[in-house]
Parts: structure tokens; sequence; C-alpha cells
């Protein structure tokens, strides 16, 4: 009985559980926003309480959307991997493996 599922999909389901177990899926789908250092009159604003509170969230999610590329990256093919590491984040991933992952094996 032939496989009615893509690479893609088989990797998209494995990805998306382990994502989902780890409370990480919405990496997939958000974007991380810029860290402002300036109010919008020019202001320096990177000693005030808030920045500081910003910027601990904004490391935060740093780590966690590294975590979900090297998820996303376990379930690839080594081979597959090198095209992927530039990009800055999970959800820029996307667009291009789907196309990477019909040509190639997992």
């Amino acid at each position: 009985m032939p496989n009615k599922f893509s690479n893609y999909d088989i990797w998209h389901l494995k990805v998306q559980f382990t994502l989902n177990e780890g409370d990480m899926l919405d990496h997939l789908t958000t974007s991380m926003p810029a860290l402002a250092d300036k109010y919008e009159q020019g202001k320096d604003i990177t000693a005030t309480e808030h920045y500081k509170e910003n910027l601990m969230a904004y490391h935060a999610l740093v780590e966690r959307d590294r975590s979900t590329r090297y998820i996303m990256f376990t379930y690839m093919h080594d081979n597959l991997v090198g095209e992927f590491e530039c990009f800055p984040n999970a959800r820029t991933c996307g667009p291009s493996l789907r196309s990477s992952l019909a040509k190639h094996p997992l």
C-alpha cells in the first residue's frame, strides 16, 4: 500500500508533536520582534527597568527558538541541516522546508 504522506508531511507531524509536548509549537508560526533600545524620540532606554524586563523576556524567547530549531534539525537528514542553519529563526525555515523535503529523504 503506497504511503499517501510526503516526506514533509511525515517530518511536520514528528516536529509538531514534539514541539507541542514542549510547549514550543508557537515558534513555527510567530516571529520574534526586534528589541528597541531607544524611544521614538531617540532617547536611550537601555537603563530603564522596563527595558531590562523586556531584554530578559527576549533572551528567553531566543533560547526557546534555538531549542525549536534544534528539534527541527533533529528530525532532518544530516545533509539537509546545512541548508537551514542559516535561517535566523524557526519560523523562517518553513517555506523552504516543504520544497527541500520533497526532493530528499528524511
